[in-house]
């Protein structure tokens, strides 16, 4: 089934008009390693060190958005538990 959809989708993005833009949300990657097809105009990745915070903005949205005051040790420790995912520092 994984062939069948990466077929579709070299499919789709070869005849996708230039006024369309294609969002995929998934957790893998659906195009072949070799990257888009010749056809494909541009292709925006963005994975999870894109997506998690950093331990300077996990401090930063602890403290500010959070309003908590905690110890440097607890803010890395909570960084690290969760990954930089915003949904696990809330």
């Amino acid at each position: 089934m994984p062939n069948r959809l990466n077929n579709a989708l070299t499919f789709l993005l070869e005849h996708l008009p230039p006024q369309m833009h294609l969002v995929i949300a998934t957790r893998e990657r659906p195009v072949p390693a070799a990257g888009p097809p010749a056809g494909a105009r541009q292709l925006t990745e963005l994975r999870l060190a894109d997506l998690r915070f950093s331990p300077a903005e996990a401090a930063e949205f602890l403290g500010q958005v959070m309003g908590l005051n905690l110890p440097a040790e607890d803010i890395a420790a909570l960084e690290a538990r969760t990954e930089g995912w915003i949904a696990g520092l809330q």
